[in-house]
């Protein structure tokens, strides 16, 4: 099972790390050096958000984003 997770910042890149020690995390952030840090930890980084969405392979997405200009 992957899980899917969308922003690496403060609060999501530890809690992706944490999960990423007992599953699968496939994962989306726009700042290159939480996304090199999220693959350190073994997490699998992708090329967008729509990518998230079509390499998780359960119905669980997380969200973690600063507020409504992150999606703009």
């Amino acid at each position: 099972m992957n899980i899917g997770f969308i922003g690496l910042g403060n609060m999501g890149a530890p809690m992706a790390k944490n999960l990423a020690q007992s599953t699968s995390v496939v994962a989306f952030d726009t700042n290159p050096i939480a996304c090199q840090e999220a693959t350190d930890s073994g997490i699998h980084i992708v090329e967008s958000v729509p990518a998230v969405a079509a390499e998780s392979s359960s119905n669980v997405l997380i969200t973690m984003l600063p507020g409504d200009q992150a999606f703009h």
